[in-house]
């Protein structure tokens, strides 16, 4: 349980105000709920599974600079689709309701967010405590996920209150500058790896 209670309580601090963090808020301003939630937390398992397994040796594999630069090319396409489509956006509905385009959109912010924070340092810290305790990874993994997946589960729900307060073209022009800035960001820290 000592697994489970040190990671959370690491990656839930760790994880406030961070890119994820304010990823998951500008995709809960354009996206339901719901899709978000699901890719958040679908992400934060993976992201912590790497960890907990692998940690550094994916680095070893796959250059840092390499990963930073398909996270910002990623964040900078998502950021110039969602401007070009702001304008189709039905004020009443964030993203279409059909199931194959949901789960579309899933795979695609947990694509994004797994990128994000692969070399990470949430990832890099719960790698060093599955390192500390050996015996309780399963805890270490499931704290890490939980962590992670609450603080940028509350970060969405703020974007769908937000987005109720504006339109979602609006939305969708301030997160497509969102990602742009992101994309751009990961880009420049790229560089200098």
């Amino acid at each position: 349980m000592t697994g489970f209670v040190s990671t959370f309580l690491l990656v839930f601090v760790s994880e406030l105000g961070d890119k994820s963090m304010l990823l998951a808020l500008t995709l809960g301003g354009r996206y339901r709920s719901w899709i978000v939630i699901v890719a958040v937390t679908i992400a934060a398992a993976i992201v912590m599974a790497i960890a907990v397994v692998a940690g550094g040796a994916v680095e070893a594999v796959i250059p840092r600079t390499w990963i930073a630069i398909a996270a910002g090319l990623l964040f900078v396409g998502f950021g110039v689709w969602t401007w070009f489509h702001a304008d189709r956006l039905n004020p009443d509905e964030a993203v279409s309701t059909r199931s194959q385009a949901a789960w579309l959109t899933v795979l695609a912010i947990t694509g994004a967010i797994v990128l994000s924070e692969f070399g990470d340092k949430t990832q890099l810290a719960v790698f060093s405590l599955s390192g500390l305790n050996p015996s309780s990874r399963f805890g270490v993994w499931a704290g890490g996920t939980a962590g992670f997946a609450i603080v940028d589960g509350l970060a969405v729900l703020l974007g769908d209150r937000l987005r109720r307060l504006a339109s979602p073209q609006r939305i969708a022009r301030i997160s497509a500058v969102a990602f742009v800035v992101f994309g751009l960001v990961a880009l420049l820290l790229a560089s200098d790896a």
